[in-house]
């Protein structure tokens, strides 16, 4: 069943096959649901070609009232090397609000393709993720950036290795290492570390602004943090625009 037109996830192209369980009712309008098991198949970015595996899954797809949702069960999936499982509910996909569990390890780089991030020209490292992926886009079209603006992740994101960059900027976040969550579009952790340049720093507190920061779409950093470093060079650390 394809998705509605203006859905946001409109650039994803799924396939795949499923034991479906069909009901039709038309008393008061026009209702399906369709139940799911034993699901496999992937899912293609349109535009970047980063794909999604998706290897065992169960729910049901409900549409009714010119309303799709989506109750998940159970779904096992990999990006590139990493796994991870989800469970949860979407719920109208024109405008969609979710609520997921969400468990597993994740390369960066994959990520980065997959969702089609622009506004980073480096990302790398692992993430493990164990948590709650909440939020709600109120608008059909939508820039990978405005979506992730849109995302709340309440539980724990262990990053090893990691390295950023954003398109624009000189400076180079390299060797990040630490545990954070995402809020309101705030970073919040207890301890990051992290190397830009001749910069080693530790940080621990809360980055408000971050995500419309990074993404080039407004605003400034503020910064509710402690921060120890044997040395700063803040030309280094703020970077310039290329």
């Amino acid at each position: 069943t394809p998705l509605p037109n203006q859905s946001v996830f409109k650039t994803y192209r799924p396939s795949g096959n499923a034991d479906l369980d069909l009901s039709i009712k038309t008393e008061n309008g026009f209702e399906l649901t369709l139940n799911f098991d034993g699901l496999e198949g992937e899912v293609i970015h349109s535009e970047s070609s980063g794909r999604a595996d998706i290897y065992s899954g169960r729910g049901t797809f409900a549409l009714a009232q010119g309303q799709t949702n989506l109750k998940i069960e159970g779904l096992e999936a990999g990006i590139g090397p990493g796994r991870f499982s989800t469970s949860g509910e979407i719920k109208n996909f024109n405008s969609p609000s979710f609520d997921l569990a969400l468990q597993g390890r994740l390369e960066l780089e994959d990520l980065k393709e997959f969702l089609n991030i622009s506004f980073t020209e480096v990302l790398k490292g692992r993430i493990d993720i164990r948590g709650k992926l909440e939020g709600e886009f109120t608008q059909t079209n939508l820039s990978t950036e405005r979506l992730l603006r849109g995302v709340n992740f309440l539980g724990e994101i262990v990053l090893k290795d990691g390295a950023f960059k954003t398109v624009g900027r000189s400076q180079v976040f390299e060797k990040i290492e630490g545990s954070f969550e995402i809020v309101e579009n705030s970073i919040q952790t207890k301890k990051l570390t992290a190397e830009v340049g001749d910069n080693k720093f530790e940080i621990a507190g809360q980055i408000n602004n971050a995500l419309p920061y990074l993404t080039g779409n407004g605003g400034s950093l503020e910064v509710l943090a402690d921060l120890k470093s044997d040395r700063i060079n803040l030309e280094q650390l703020l970077g310039e625009s290329e």
